[in-house]
């Protein structure tokens, strides 16, 4: 199978994140923990996800605000993920996100992390995290908790609510790929896509 060229091949969500937005790192939305009258909370709907699966967890709150950490568990040769995260924008914005305390950062290899807001859809957030592919064939990663962190997501809310979804959009719009260990005397090993086998778990927020 072939590898993955400079990024992650989800044609649906790449080709929105550069319509909307072409840049890498820091927060795409000027804000960040800046308070309110509301008093927001991120529920996961699961606190302590197992092997093979990515989630959301609660990060940071403070009034209205709140950050949503995605974290990679037990993901073997994790080499990157596209996906959606999707919830109600009646009672909710995406202000920014950052890649800062990603696993994928500090490695030396070249990561791509961004997400940006779907310009047909604010309860829309498309999101890329990646390694990339140079000259040389760049194996993927393994987290080992608590490093584990694949980016931060920062919202606020704006209405009350007592039950706002967040999900991982549908299944045709979330990919995974693992990139296996090559010794360079067999044949270089494909980076197959996964997402079928990763367990996605999502979190509600509220906010009185």
């Amino acid at each position: 199978m072939k590898r993955p060229t400079s990024t992650l091949c989800l044609s649906i969500v790449l080709l929105a994140l550069c319509a909307a937005s072409c840049g890498s790192g820091g927060g795409n939305v000027p804000g960040g923990m800046m308070g309110g009258l509301l008093t927001a909370t991120f529920t996961p709907d699961n606190a302590t996800p197992g092997m093979n699966s990515i989630s959301m967890q609660t990060g940071t709150e403070l009034d209205d605000t709140f950050q949503i950490i995605v974290r990679v568990t037990d993901i073997v040769d994790f080499f990157g993920a596209a996906f959606r995260i999707t919830f109600d924008s009646a009672s909710a914005e995406f202000l920014s996100f950052d890649g800062s305390t990603s696993f994928l950062d500090g490695t030396g290899a070249v990561v791509d992390i961004r997400a940006t807001v779907d310009p047909g859809n604010s309860g829309t957030v498309f999101v890329v995290a990646t390694l990339q592919n140079s000259i040389t064939y760049v194996q993927g990663l393994t987290p080992a908790a608590p490093d584990d962190t694949l980016l931060i997501l920062t919202f606020r809310a704006t209405d009350p609510t007592a039950g706002n979804a967040f999900t991982f959009g549908t299944v045709m719009n979330r990919e995974v790929t693992t990139c296996e260990f090559w010794d360079m005397i067999v044949a270089q090993p494909g980076c197959p896509e996964i997402s079928a086998t990763v367990t996605w778990d999502g979190g509600t927020m509220t906010a009185l």
